[in-house]
């Protein structure tokens, strides 16, 4: 079970809310819009999480924005989902702990 923990960026009423796409080796698990922060679950199926030994996570932002394009700050960077809260568990024999750095955040 992945566990994200997320807070959109978001600006109302041009970005109502957040889009968010998560892959496992290249494989959607999941994907949902977001307007609110939000505690998120996707369930990895065993036979793709046994497919390597490693398990690459992305996570897709489509609606990443910038606040300067909705107001007079200078700030440019693309923000949409800051993720301070991220676990990776398996069976409670063979957990997946995720490292530092291996989801953005």
């Amino acid at each position: 079970m992945l566990t994200l923990d997320v807070v959109p960026f978001v600006h109302a009423p041009e970005l109502p809310g957040q889009r968010l796409i998560v892959s496992v080796n290249d494989t959607v698990v999941g994907s949902n819009d977001i307007a609110r922060p939000t505690l998120l679950g996707y369930r990895i199926p065993v036979n793709l999480a046994r497919r390597s030994d490693r398990m690459v996570v992305t996570l897709q932002h489509p609606d990443a924005a910038r606040p300067k394009d909705f107001s007079d700050h200078a700030d440019d960077r693309s923000l949409a989902l800051p993720c301070p809260t991220r676990s990776c568990t398996g069976s409670p024999i063979h957990p997946y702990p995720i490292r530092p750095g291996c989801l953005p955040g």
